[in-house]
């Protein structure tokens, strides 16, 4: 044999070696399953869940679920509540401090 199918043949064999060895190439990226994750597929996470989970497993994560996004709620409620009472301090104090600057130029127009 000729070294050119010599040298073919070793880099065959390197290259077949390699990608026996590797793991295979995942099929789902982490944050496709992970409900928090930005690029979190829920068609892919309700299949899975489907067809790994019993009736019990699955009308607990329901529940769960459920619980959460009531909590969730709950707290951008507040966030909101919250926030709505810290814009109409800051738009009172703004006006207040209105009138103030207009009483103050009244004076220094009199100095």
């Amino acid at each position: 044999m000729s070294n050119g199918v010599l040298d073919r043949e070793r880099r065959r064999a390197k290259l077949e070696e390699y990608y026996q060895n590797a793991p295979p190439p995942p099929l789902l990226k982490k944050g496709q399953l992970d409900l928090d994750a930005p690029d979190f597929v829920a068609e892919t996470y309700t299949s899975k869940l489907i067809k790994e989970a019993s009736l019990g497993q699955l009308l607990t994560r329901e529940e769960e679920i459920s619980k959460q996004i009531r909590s969730l709620d709950s707290d951008m409620q507040t966030l909101v509540y919250e926030n709505y009472n810290k814009f109409i301090s800051a738009t009172d104090t703004i006006q207040k401090m209105r009138a103030d600057f207009r009483g103050m130029e009244g004076e220094m127009a009199n100095l």
